[in-house]
């Protein structure tokens, strides 16, 4: 009966640690896809500028 709790108790402690790590690993996945949607804002943004560019070359000047 002694070891039955023992290992009760043991499987408990690692299912409780476990549960943290997935919560912390579920954060660090939020955290990054904000920074990869903050990523592809700023490329877009690049893309804009890049055409914005082109044309302004492709302009003929006078």
């Amino acid at each position: 009966m002694m070891r039955m709790r023992s290992a009760v108790r043991r499987l408990i402690r690692t299912r409780s640690r476990d549960a943290a790590a997935i919560r912390q690993l579920e954060q660090q996945v939020a955290e990054l896809r904000e920074e990869i949607d903050d990523l592809r804002a700023d490329s877009a943004r690049i893309a804009e500028i890049y055409d914005v560019v082109v044309e302004r070359l492709a302009e003929p000047r006078g």
